[in-house]
């Protein structure tokens, strides 16, 4: 019994370091795709920043407001689609994630229960995502013949 609490007790410490790890892999880095798409938009919003004032420096008599629309109505879409992508990144970064992170924090938490049930002595029953190591169903088969 005690080995089997020993190997309960790793597989849980396994488990919580895996998606500790896997926490650490999946944080949203600056320079990632995200930042990307952030970039880009920046260095288009300082090239319509600088369009513009070249127009009002080299045309400061006429009337400027048509050329600045035009310029506008190119660049604002743009910078809006560059947004949109930035933010898509980030959402495919979180979500892609989450699935797999709610399915080992399951295994983080069953082997806890296991190991709860080990301690008291109660018997432990198999469970479909704690079956990987065939602890358990060792561990019921042998409660099944007393």
């Amino acid at each position: 019994m005690t080995s089997e609490l020993d190997q309960l007790l790793a597989e849980n410490e396994r488990l919580k370091a895996e998606a500790r790890e896997r926490a650490r892999e999946d944080e949203v880095q600056p320079g990632g795709k995200a930042g990307i798409f952030v970039w880009a938009a920046v260095i288009m919003s300082a090239i319509t920043l600088i369009a513009i004032g070249t127009i009002y420096v080299t045309r400061p008599e006429k009337d400027n407001t048509q050329l600045n629309t035009m310029i506008l109505a190119f660049t604002a879409p743009t910078i809006l689609a560059l947004m949109t992508g930035a933010i898509q990144q980030v959402h495919m970064a979180v979500n892609s994630r989450l699935t797999q992170l709610v399915r080992v924090v399951s295994k983080a938490r069953f082997a806890e229960g296991q190991l709860a049930a080990s301690a008291t002595g109660s018997p432990v029953v198999a469970h479909e995502q704690g079956k990987a190591e065939g602890v358990e169903q060792e561990r019921v088969r042998t409660d099944e013949q007393k």
